[in-house]
């Protein structure tokens, strides 16, 4: 599966960061490095995290947006 971090700034993406994970049938994992670089950031207001975990195939497990 693959974890997804995405960075926007109103409709407008600033960034992606991108894990590759495997896991065993009923296994946990912690992400801890995922990346917004400082880069994308040119003020502290107005951005959208978003962390999606998609299967193989591409489609959407989870998502979750900050």
């Amino acid at each position: 599966m693959t974890v997804n971090l995405t960075l926007q700034h109103a409709s407008e993406i600033i960034g992606q960061d991108n894990v590759d994970i495997t896991l065993a049938a009923g296994a946990s994992a912690k992400v801890s490095n995922l990346i917004v670089a400082s880069g994308w950031l040119t003020n502290n207001t107005g951005y959208l995290v978003t962390i999606s975990v998609n299967d193989k195939s591409g489609a959407v497990l989870s998502v979750e947006k900050d």
